[in-house]
């Protein structure tokens, strides 16, 4: 679609921008835009760009550039740009290509489920996952994995080096601070896991402390990414980071059944030795290698409706947890690209209600995902894993889709806190008749 063309654009462009030439232009320069060839939905996401950094004029001696697109699996672009006033006697010609991203980047993690559903072992999932992300990422051409990788890590040293260079970490298109972070991510997770999950023996404890502790993490994570999004400053973080718990329905529905029940959340022993893969760090370095921040800008879309975009949302958000393994990773790039894509113009309340969605649907997808690490998989074993499953779909249909159709947040909150009362009582009789 036009939001996958446009995040690939993005991509070439950026890399453009930062090449000899034309990373020596400031913004606001006058450039003159001679001809686009290719489609012209290209040459309108280049001529809407250049407006945006420069200041575009029809005719005289100015810097001028001239584009050419191809588009297949890859988007291949030419660039020619020409200084006047200077001694070079040709363009300065800049050509490269890259993946559009589509839904093929999760056939990786749908074939990784299907092998350990199938009685595989978890670490060949793991490999499994990762393979096929690559794989996908070079279009299914093996003798082409080495040079997208090293295309990969080219364009994302030398704009990293130019960012530093400027001090520029701001702007409308994050997606090399997001590898940045993917990179970064993976070696305090690797240090994090060998502090948590050291002792095999404790490892579903250390598990409940770190969840406890990701909990600490989302107002910090939501006000970063307000940061790195360059909020207007009437913008204020705190003010959606509170009202999200206003549409946070499976946890709300989740606490309620805490709270009237509290004998199913016993925790029973389990037979058995766990152990941490270490494998499982590299995932979310491979989503994003792959091109996750294009998929996930692109399925955040904000021209979509209203209902569909707080639907899209929670159901993202819970695939991008699910197969990258980690909550922390998923909060920290699934709350930067919501803030870049739909940032709070249109009220608190409205921008509150997305991120309930997503932080909900991230610990869900969390705590469901064997790709956690853990062999054997670690599900929190609770003496009753039955209510909580139904206690979550009935807070998703009572909350999350009612919510999204127009249905008020109070009148949710009422038919969620009836039917979790209602379903704990009748499940607690039928218990007790079953062991009479």
């Amino acid at each position: 679609g036009r939001a996958t063309q446009r995040q690939a654009f993005l991509s070439l462009y950026r890399n453009w921008r930062l090449s000899p030439g034309m990373k020596e232009l400031k913004p606001g320069t006058e450039i003159l835009l001679e001809r686009i060839e290719g489609r012209d939905t290209y040459g309108d996401f280049l001529r809407t760009q250049l407006q945006q950094d420069f200041k575009l004029v029809e005719f005289g001696e100015f810097p001028k550039v001239r584009a050419y697109f191809d588009e297949t699996a890859y988007l291949r672009g030419r660039f020619e740009f020409n200084q006047p006033g200077t001694s070079q006697l040709k363009p300065l010609v800049w050509q490269e290509q890259t993946r559009i991203v589509n839904n093929g980047i999760l056939l990786g993690p749908w074939i990784a489920l299907l092998l350990l559903l199938l009685g595989g072992k978890l670490r060949n999932s793991l490999r499994v996952l990762g393979l096929f992300c690559v794989f996908w990422y070079s279009h299914w051409n093996l003798l082409q994995i080495p040079g997208d990788l090293f295309r990969f890590f080219k364009f994302f040293i030398s704009e990293l080096a130019v960012r530093a260079e400027f001090g520029n970490w701001v702007t409308s298109e994050l997606s090399r601070v997001a590898e940045a972070g993917a990179l970064i991510w993976g070696c305090i997770a690797a240090l994090s896991a060998w502090v948590f999950f050291k002792k095999r023996e404790k490892i579903e404890k250390n598990f409940s402390l770190f969840l406890v502790f990701t909990f600490a993490l989302e107002p910090i994570v939501l006000w970063t990414s307000g940061l790195f999004a360059q909020w207007s400053p009437d913008a204020q973080w705190w003010k959606i980071y509170l009202g999200s718990f206003a549409y946070r329905f499976v946890l709300g529905g989740v606490v309620i059944l805490r709270l009237i029940r509290p004998d199913i959340f016993e925790f029973k022993k389990r037979e058995g030795t766990f152990r941490y893969l270490p494998i499982a760090v590299l995932l979310p370095v491979v989503f994003v290698i792959c091109g996750g921040w294009s998929w996930l800008a692109s399925v955040f879309n904000p021209d979509s409706s209203l209902v569909l975009l707080r639907l899209k949302v929670f159901v993202v958000a819970f695939v991008l947890a699910f197969v990258t393994g980690s909550r922390v990773f998923a909060l920290w790039i699934g709350a930067l690209v919501l803030s870049v894509t739909v940032p709070p113009t249109t009220g608190h309340w409205n921008e509150a209600n997305l991120f309930g969605f997503f932080l909900d649907a991230s610990l869900l997808g969390w705590w469901i995902t064997p790709f956690k690490g853990t062999d054997p998989v670690v599900v929190p074993p609770l003496k009753s894993l039955e209510p909580v499953i139904v206690t979550i779909g009935m807070s998703w249909v009572l909350g999350v889709f009612l919510n999204s159709v127009g249905v008020p947040a109070v009148v949710a909150w009422v038919g969620i806190v009836l039917s979790v009362w209602a379903y704990s009582q009748i499940s607690h009789r039928s218990l007790h008749s079953v062991y009479e």
